[in-house]
């Protein structure tokens, strides 16, 4: 009887476990652009989108970096894509695969990393450019 109870009780605790974890990863902050979080996207899409999006309203991007093919282009100014970076998807002229990371965000209320409120770094973005 003993060994019944504590198989049930690690049982519940187990799943509880589970069950709150499903529910932290649903509320965890993640970017996309064009309403994309995977695959292709091509090169028409992603400059006329411009700009990478965070999947929660109280949120903005305050930074990223976007690297292709091992080099890294800093946008230390928000969620809009700046000049090097256009330029840089612009020269591509092949599949290549991107990657967004160093995804920096922090509440609404903040104007920046230097703003002394939290930040939060979300999951790489990685896509592939199609010309």
């Amino acid at each position: 009887m003993k060994k019944t109870i504590l198989f049930l009780t690690i049982a519940l605790f187990l799943f509880g476990n589970i069950g709150l974890f499903a529910q932290k990863e649903s509320n965890t902050p993640s970017a996309s652009v064009a309403n994309k979080t995977s695959g292709n996207i091509t090169k028409a899409e992603l400059l006329a989108e411009g700009k990478l999006s965070v999947n929660f309203t109280n949120k903005i991007i305050v930074s990223f970096v976007l690297v292709i093919k091992a080099k890294e282009y800093s946008n230390p100014t928000g969620y809009l894509f700046n000049n090097d970076i256009k330029t840089a998807i612009n020269a591509l002229k092949k599949n290549t695969e991107i990657v967004f990371k160093s995804i920096t965000v922090c509440e609404k209320t903040c104007s920046g990393v230097t703003s002394g409120l939290p930040t939060e770094v979300l999951k790489d973005l990685t896509l592939t450019l199609i010309p």
